[in-house]
């Protein structure tokens, strides 16, 4: 799939989900859903932080590549990698002026180890700015 708008929307007929219930899950209506799948507009940081503690693999509708390997209908999770998402996000919010919430961090850590895959790496510099947005 090409775009951004045609992956997200993949994703959100994967989840068996309408337009109105996946935008509410990220906080925008309906029809700012549409027009983030028809490509008259690309979805925030918050967005794609809230969607991926629902599931959506947000490296997919960024890349378009997907960001965890399927064996036997079971994702396979890098144990090590997760625990360094976890760690960096707790550090970086440790310093913030106001505390986040246990959901916006749980969400802030699912889009750092999806970013982190395709380098198996943590990249600290691709999460603070969306760290800066979530608060």
């Amino acid at each position: 799939m090409g775009s951004i708008g045609e992956r997200l929307r993949s994703e959100r007929l994967r989840l068996g989900m309408s337009q109105a219930d996946f935008g509410s899950l990220a906080g925008v209506q309906k029809q700012a859903q549409l027009k983030y799948e028809k490509g008259e507009r690309l979805p925030g940081a918050a967005y794609l932080a809230a969607v991926a503690g629902e599931g959506v693999d947000v490296l997919y509708v960024l890349t378009g590549r997907r960001a965890v390997e399927v064996a036997a209908g079971e994702p396979v999770i890098a144990v090590e990698l997760l625990e360094a998402c976890v760690e960096a996000v707790e550090l970086e919010v440790a310093n913030l002026p106001r505390q986040l919430s246990l959901a916006t961090r749980a969400r802030l850590i699912a889009v750092a180890y999806q970013l982190s895959l395709a380098e198996h790496k943590v990249e600290i510099e691709l999460l603070r700015p969306l760290i800066k947005l979530a608060i």
